[in-house]
């Protein structure tokens, strides 16, 4: 169990909101005084929340927050003895949602940020856990501070008393570990006798229950992989005032409470006594892998299965062939291709020959691709190989 008092203590961790403490900023700024008072804010999703007008009192309309975890086994991810963090998501009172908020807020950077404001501590902590399953964790925490904590209404700089610039970036990402840290679902399931074993089966309605019992008596929801395994599970909660020092009181959870089988396997995360072989590096272009879209060299997003530039989703894989003296790229939709100057991937039978330099895609000889502009939300982007608003490039990444 990771989060009893000694260890938290051990860590130098021993507070509640374990890293508001820090002080990132000089001695004259206050760190949760908000730019506009917020006496005795309503609940977030409440009938009275629906009369305040102020949001940056009480969350909205996100105001129904998540604080998701996962359980990666293979690979795994994290301390054997302890869920990661997945997020902390802010969804309409109604289960919609909003993502991608703010492209101006969009930050490639967020251990630089957090480590210049003395959050070090907090950089530490995420490294252990708040993982990537493929080893990628900036552009996880990237990832979910662009598309979800840009959503968050009181982390708009416009709620700061004196705002420095990216100082909703530390608050979002301090509150996230800081209320993972309060829900310990390891502990609480093994307390239940819900402990990882290859060889054993448990009723759904026991792990919910056993997770409840450390939710304030409210369900949360839980998740499972196509063959049953548990993999995920979703704590909400609404607010009474600001992220950066509110109440979060349980909710229950919107739609189904689990997609999981009457009997779920919970499996160990994969350990080794010893250090793996190293292993020779990966041949550029080769395998398998997903290609990361680049805007003035930062990753902003990457191509899903039909070829579009999409910045809130799961990557799609993409297989590489030997074709024509270059390569072939294949997604689960078919082969991509070029068709009057526009690329997109499904196609059955039709390739088209592209070229790489080792790290990025090529098209004609050309790095270069172009979108008429950036996605947002749920919209994706066409790419086209002709000139356009917006240039990016498609580097490849090995899986």
């Amino acid at each position: 169990m990771i989060f009893n008092n000694e260890v938290l203590s051990a860590l130098g961790l021993a507070s509640h909101r374990i890293f508001g403490t820090q002080q990132p900023f000089d001695g004259s700024q206050e760190p949760f005084r908000a730019a506009v008072s917020c006496s005795d804010p309503p609940l977030s999703c409440s009938s009275a929340s629906l009369l305040t007008e102020n949001s940056c009192c009480i969350n909205s309309p996100g105001g129904l927050l998540l604080q998701t975890q996962f359980w990666d086994t293979h690979p795994a991810s994290g301390p054997s003895d302890s869920w990661t963090i997945h997020g902390l998501w802010p969804d309409n009172c109604d289960g919609s949602w909003q993502a991608n908020c703010d492209h101006a807020r969009s930050y490639h950077n967020i251990s630089d940020i957090l480590t210049s404001a003395g959050a070090t501590d907090l950089v530490g902590f995420m490294r252990g856990y708040w993982k990537d399953e493929h080893g990628r964790d900036e552009v996880f925490w990237e990832h979910e501070w662009n598309k979800h904590g840009t959503c968050i209404s009181t982390l708009e700089p416009t709620c700061y008393a004196r705002y420095e610039p990216q100082r909703e970036v530390i608050d979002y990402f301090n509150a996230t570990v800081s209320l993972f840290q309060t829900r310990d679902s390891f502990g609480l399931l093994k307390n239940a006798g819900i402990e990882p074993d290859s060889s054993r089966l448990y009723p759904v309605e026991n792990v919910i229950e056993a997770l409840a019992a450390g939710h304030e008596g409210v369900e949360p929801a839980i998740h499972c992989t196509r063959s049953g395994e548990l993999n995920e599970i979703w704590y909400f909660f609404n607010t009474r005032g600001s992220l950066r020092a509110a109440d979060f009181v349980p909710a229950e959870a919107r739609g189904s409470r689990h997609d999981c089988p009457h009997l779920v396997k919970y499996l160990p995360k994969r350990e080794s006594n010893h250090d793996p072989e190293p292993q020779p590096p990966k041949t550029p272009f080769s395998g398998r892998g997903i290609l990361n879209v680049e805007v003035d060299d930062e990753t902003d997003g990457c191509l899903i299965s039909r070829g579009t530039w999409f910045r809130g989703g799961t990557c799609a894989k993409f297989t590489v062939e030997p074709f024509n003296g270059g390569i072939s790229l294949r997604s689960r939709r078919g082969y991509c291709n070029v068709r009057n100057n526009a690329f997109s991937c499904g196609d059955s039978s039709r390739k088209t020959a592209f070229q790489h330099n080792g790290s990025a895609l090529m098209y004609d000889g050309s790095l270069e691709f172009f979108a008429d502009g950036y996605p947002s939300g749920s919209k994706q982007s066409k790419l086209y190989t002709q000139t356009k608003s917006q240039r990016v490039r498609l580097r490849w990444d090995s899986v």
